[in-house]
């Protein structure tokens, strides 16, 4: 009779009832001394009942525990007088197993008991079928929430597997398990996640090669844990080596291995690599569903997760969908396992609610989730805490600061010491609390709150122990938290802690490449640099290939699993010698490689009289904005009502992508308002040049087509007041680099260019790339079918004439391959353009990170395959003072639905770029012809890039000759980064 787990991880938050149950070893059949006063357990025509009974509770119950049920029960009234004990006991047992996997637990319990008495009143209360059953007997009790007396009788029985077994025998590790789980459901995580660990290391010794469900079980349970606790490596590795186990020893439709399917799911949402995330929930769901019917809580769980990945990819509305029809399985058929579900689900529709500023939806969910959680659960625990601080923020909207601290303070004091000192949820309810202190009047009060919480995040977002791909999550987890404390800072008139703060809430890919190459720059020696280089591109490597490896888990393709694993196994051993070398050699390097801020005063001090920075950020409040200049600075807040912010991106991005239709204007204008009001406006007066370092939603637009003034009815949009008429516009890499000319070096200017791709026949009117189906290897026949570009390799050719050097290097048609960009040394030239087709990731099958299109190959070679994507990239070397992308997305995130300028930015910078020329959706080719030879061009004169960058924008936009110049469409696509 083998065990099993009901319950996985839920969004990207830990539930208690991911742990619900512990149980016994399967037995071999072989071991015929087990039951000696009996018939041996078969499975044979013409065996006995007897026989038949010990064999199904020898067998796997978790795969289809109703068909168990029903075994056991017909057995069971067959049974004659005389059958020995055990045969005797094991209906009930295995009947109750069934009942367990069901969650009907007071069955379980019921039948658990019977053949406890059974086996006791026969003299056989120390036999290991009594242990097995005691054991499961227990599990029970802290399923029903039971968790004292629980533990009471697995901690006897595990002294007892002891004496009879040793510490090093599957038996102790079933028990062990159970004691970890039963501590979990106490709060006690580090004990539980101890002696999980040491169970999943037993039972995988001793019974590795068997189909034994616990194995997949503790696995899974451990990396739930290692989640909570934020070693979050450890805790994506140990779910995944869960599911990989699974399919290979149970099938793939196993309810087990659905169960760690669907808990690796939710860690790869844990660690926020959503897209990742969902191809493997939706094959959960599929085998689910087959398994256990569509209103199954396990069918809610899947839902939820699945409801977390859609939110984080963009689609709120189908999130907030999945979440409800989630809750409404769990209100339905409460879980005593998992009593907090259907609240946890509730509330997360609620913060969609919230993200969208739908507050009258945040008020009734929020009520309803809350009361839901104090019901089922009480007020000790992490989602009455979350719960509490949506309602606050509703209350805080609503102007109630005394009742909102009161709820947060209530619920902070009611779990702050059973969690680390800088859990998200916590520093984030603690930061609101003192937000809501000071509106209520205690201004130095509340900025004492929110500053020891901010304390905290701050370090541990520069804690040197914290591993890279942790440090990536932690920084996206504090966002929101650290621009709520920016705006508490700044009501408190603290605008220097106020400002660094905003520069925490904004570390993303690009800074993050831009802090590498600068500790690489740092290195104490061009060996120690290579060193470096080569550590930090291993470490993005082994991200790739577990990229690779979760696909190959979501597909099911067992071969190309196994090729990720050893590849990982063997760059993790190479990375560990050049992390001991780089240690030795340049110890300044951790210190380097964490997350860094400039005072107010460094960054006043680099300013020139004609520059002004603006830091802008969206939060869930509204938007938050600081600029400076050499000898001011300004802030303002422009609080939303709804989502109109969003929705005015949202308006702006459909406008550009096609210029036949009318441009938003006036959404443009409201966008220029909410960034540029209050004591803003005036600081961009008799300024030139404006460096804008912009985040979330508001970076997925350039600000050049922002509008000062409000259109007049009927205006024309060549009469429109965008902000490029009056202002160069750049996006630094991050405030390091403020105030450095960004004009060309007296080095000789040497081009290369790569593009027009031999591809298809040109599409009348140029069609949208079609959106192809994600989830098989981009095939060299889409890449063929891509429309060819006719005008790319003319700017190509444009911009080598232009940029005159007889050791200038063109490749363009048959030549622009990728082996060609890869094989070249393309250190001595200066300026580097690409003029191609961009991808983001998702566009093509199989294609999970953005890529530059090449000319495809005959066939499919490891080192060619058409696409030069990111991360072959960040492997090149330049020293180019600036590369031009001239290609649509090239702006776009690394990620799917990632609003940043990380993907194709990121990889350049961080292969050595100083300056980036991006488009943020499709250039048509005769603006793009016009707009990057006319940069080049005024650049290569000596104009500043972006004023090179705004002649050419100006020149293209007024001139009649070009069809809809005047329309952003086609003049603002450009937007250009210098690191």
């Amino acid at each position: 009779m083998q065990g099993f787990l009901v319950r996985g991880a839920s969004g990207a938050f830990l539930i208690a009832a991911l742990l619900s149950g512990t149980v016994a070893r399967a037995v071999p059949l072989q071991d015929a001394t087990r039951y000696a006063d009996c018939d041996a357990p078969s499975e044979e025509d013409g065996a006995s009942v007897e026989a038949r009974l010990l064999a199904l509770y020898d067998k796997d119950a978790t795969a289809d525990p109703a068909a168990s049920i029903a075994a056991a029960q017909a057995l069971l009234d067959a049974i004659p007088e005389t059958a020995c004990a055990e045969a005797k006991a094991a209906g009930p047992a295995v009947r109750g197993t069934g009942y367990f996997y069901l969650e009907r637990l007071d069955e379980a319990q019921a039948d658990f008991a019977s053949a406890q008495e059974i086996l006791v009143a026969a003299g056989q209360g120390d036999s290991q079928m009594a242990m097995d059953i005691t054991n499961f007997l227990a599990s029970t009790y802290a399923a029903r929430g039971e968790l004292d007396r629980a533990l009471a009788a697995k901690n006897a029985l595990l002294a007892r597997v002891e004496a009879m077994h040793g510490t090093n025998s599957p038996e102790y590790a079933d028990v062990l398990y159970g004691t970890g789980f039963v501590y979990y459901r106490m709060g006690r995580v580090e004990e539980a996640l101890d002696r999980i660990h040491r169970a999943a290391d037993i039972m995988r010794e001793q019974r590795g090669d068997s189909a034994d469900p616990n194995i997949a079980i503790y696995l899974m349970s451990e990396s739930a844990i290692l989640l909570q606790v934020g070693r979050l490596t450890e805790g994506l590795d140990r779910g995944r080596e869960a599911a990989s186990w699974a399919e290979d020893h149970l099938g793939a439709d196993h309810l087990v291995t659905a169960a760690a399917l669907h808990s690796y799911g939710s860690a790869l949402n844990n660690v926020g690599r959503y897209a990742e995330a969902g191809p493997i929930l939706r094959r959960t769901l599929a085998i689910r569903e087959r398994l256990v019917g569509a209103d199954h809580p396990d069918i809610a769980l899947t839902l939820n997760n699945l409801a977390f990945t859609e939110e984080h990819l963009g689609d709120g509305e189908n999130a907030r969908r999945l979440y409800l029809a989630a809750a409404d399985i769990f209100e339905a058929n409460p879980d005593a396992s998992a009593p907090q579900s259907a609240g946890m689900m509730v509330m997360n529709a609620a913060n969609i609610a919230l993200s969208s500023g739908d507050w009258e939806a945040v008020d009734t969910l929020g009520a309803r989730a809350l009361a839901l959680v104090e019901t089922r659960v009480g007020t000790d625990n992490r989602l009455f805490l979350r719960t509490s601080t949506l309602l606050a923020s509703a209350r805080i909207h609503a102007g109630d600061y005394a009742g909102a601290q009161t709820v947060l303070d209530q619920a902070v004091a009611a779990i702050r010491d059973e969690l680390e000192p800088y859990e998200a949820n916590l520093v984030r309810a603690e930061v609101l609390a003192g937000l809501a202190q000071l509106r209520g009047g205690d201004t130095a009060g509340g900025l004492e709150k929110g500053m020891d919480a901010y304390r905290r995040i701050t370090a541990h977002m520069r804690d040197q122990t914290v591993a890279d791909f942790a440090r990536i999550r932690i920084e996206e987890n504090y966002s929101d938290t650290l621009l709520l404390f920016a705006q508490l800072a700044l009501e408190a008139g603290d605008r220097e802690t106020a400002f660094e703060a905003m520069q925490m809430a904004r570390l993303g890919d690009l800074e993050r490449s831009g802090r590498q190459v600068a500790a690489r720059q740092a290195a104490t020696s061009e060996t120690t640099a290579g060193v470096v280089r080569e550590l930090q591109e291993l470490i993005a490597e082994v991200g790739q290939w577990q990229t690779k490896l979760t696909a190959a888990v979501g597909s099911s393709d067992v071969a190309a699993r196994h090729e990720a694993e050893a590849r990982i196994a063997a760059l993790e051993q190479r990375i560990e010698i050049l992390r001991a070398q780089v240690t030795a050699a340049f110890p300044a390097y951790a210190e380097l490689n964490r997350p860094s801020t400039a005072t107010i005063e460094m960054v006043q001090a680099r300013l020139d009289d004609d520059t002004v920075v603006v830091i802008t950020q969206p939060g869930l409040e509204g938007i938050l904005t600081v600029a400076i200049t050499r000898d001011a600075i300004a802030w303002h807040f422009a609080p939303k009502l709804r989502n109109e912010f969003m929705d005015a991106v949202t308006a702006i991005r459909a406008g550009v992508e096609d210029s036949s239709r009318p441009f938003p204007v006036d959404q443009a204008h409201l966008l220029y308002s909410a960034v540029f009001g209050g004591d803003i406006a005036p600081l961009l007066q008799g300024k030139t040049h404006l460096d804008v370092l912009s985040g979330g939603y508001l970076s997925v637009i350039p600000f050049s087509l922002l509008v000062e003034q409000a259109p007049e009815p009927g205006a024309a949009l060549s009469d429109t007041a965008w902000l490029i008429r009056r202002l160069a516009i750049s996006t630094p890499v991050d405030l390091a680099g403020i105030g450095e000319t960004s004009a060309n070096t007296t080095r000789p200017v040497r081009f290369a260019g790569f593009g027009d791709p031999a591809l298809a026949p040109a599409k009348p009117a140029e069609a949208e790339l079609v959106t192809l189906v994600r989830g098989s290897d981009v095939t060299l026949e889409e890449l063929r079918e891509l429309p060819s570009l006719p005008g790319a390799g003319e700017e190509l050719a444009a911009m080598a004439q232009t940029l005159d050097n007889p050791d200038n290097m063109l490749l363009t048609g048959m030549q622009a391959t990728e082996t060609a960009v890869r094989s070249t040394d393309l250190t001595p030239f200066t300026v580097i353009a690409f003029a191609t087709h961009g991808l983001v990731g998702g566009q093509l099958g199989g294609l999970d990170e953005p890529a530059l299109v090449m000319t495809p190959p005959n066939s499919v070679m490891e080192e060619d395959d058409g696409l030069l994507t990111a991360s072959e990239i960040a492997r090149l070397r330049l020293n180019a003072d600036w590369v031009i992308l001239s290609a649509c997305n090239t702006a776009a995130g690394s990620n799917v639905g990632t609003p940043t300028y990380s993907g194709l930015a990121q990889a350049f910078v961080f292969a050595g770029a100083r300056s980036l020329l991006l488009s943020h959706w499709r250039v048509r080719d005769d603006a793009a012809a016009r707009l990057s030879v006319g940069t080049v061009r005024g650049a290569a004169q000596g104009l500043d890039k972006a004023e090179a960058l705004r002649q050419a924008q100006l020149e293209l936009m007024a001139d009649p000759d070009v069809p809809d110049a005047a329309h952003p469409a086609v003049w603002a696509p450009f937007i250009l980064i210098e690191s």
